[in-house]
């Protein structure tokens, strides 16, 4: 929800991998330009440490207590930045992978394409959202069928 909201409002998302060394963790963030973690504390409390950044929004912290105020949301073009993935940094620094919206809908694309997926599947994720098939194929593909299974496949 954080990463559709974002993209609402015309950001560009980056999953941040929890497992990194606190310094690469860091790193990544101060890399790629984040200016507002959305987190829980519990996440928190498993890293043992706040990252440094700008805004750190807790969602325990939110008030979800009526209704907000409507907005437009952003119409992005095919070629605008929506997301960074990172890589693990096995082979040395983790590395920014720059995803655009219509490489994401080509992904998704791609898997329909081979996975014939119905509109009454149940899809459960298993990896986490800062990976690109965690991402893409098990959390966008689902939230996305309806429209891009029918419109474009």
């Amino acid at each position: 929800m954080a990463a559709l909201a974002s993209w609402m409002l015309g950001k560009t998302i980056v999953p941040l991998n929890f497992f990194l060394k606190r310094e690469e963790l860091q790193y990544v963030i101060d890399n790629s330009g984040v200016d507002t973690i959305v987190t829980a504390q519990p996440m928190l409390e498993h890293l043992g440490y706040e990252p440094a950044v700008r805004h750190l929004l807790r969602l325990e912290d939110v008030k979800f207590d009526g209704v907000p105020e409507p907005i437009m949301p952003a119409c992005p073009d095919d070629e605008d930045l929506a997301v960074i993935l990172y890589t693990s940094g096995t082979s040395g620094r983790p590395k920014g992978v720059m995803l655009t919206h219509a490489n994401i809908r080509s992904n998704i694309r791609q898997t329909l394409a081979v996975v014939p997926v119905r509109s009454d599947d149940v899809m459960l994720g298993v990896l986490p959202q800062f990976h690109s098939f965690g991402l893409t194929v098990l959390t966008l593909l689902p939230l996305t069928y309806g429209k891009i299974g029918r419109a474009h496949v």
